[in-house]
């Protein structure tokens, strides 16, 4: 159902193309940190090649996908590369006093 309360959902928010917060952000600060510590011209040309680049990298890809792809990596790297439950509990030692049940990871003891 396309009711007029829920129009909002659809629109995208952007400026200049790039999602908002991480993309337009990045390159916001990036400017930002580039003014304080380069002259203007390498500053306004790193951040025209980091828009470029995010540009490039999302093209092809849904809108948000730098939104998408961080959390995804942060993840993979904080669960050592396993998603689920039972995948990253293989590595925990199993409880001794008490019975396996046959949906217990197998190999877990």
């Amino acid at each position: 159902m396309r009711a007029t309360v829920y129009r909002n959902l659809d629109a995208l928010s952007s400026i200049a193309g790039l999602a908002l917060p991480y993309e337009a952000g990045l390159v916001g600060l990036v400017v930002v940190l580039g003014i304080a510590w380069l002259p203007i011209a390498p500053t306004i040309a790193l951040a025209g090649a980091l828009y470029l680049a995010i540009r490039l990298g999302n093209r092809g890809h849904h809108p948000g996908y730098l939104q998408d792809l961080l959390p995804h990596l942060l993840r993979r790297a904080a669960g050592g590369g396993r998603f689920s439950a039972g995948a990253r509990a293989r590595r925990s030692p199993a409880f001794p006093f008490a019975p396996r049940f046959t949906r217990d990871v197998p190999g877990a003891s």
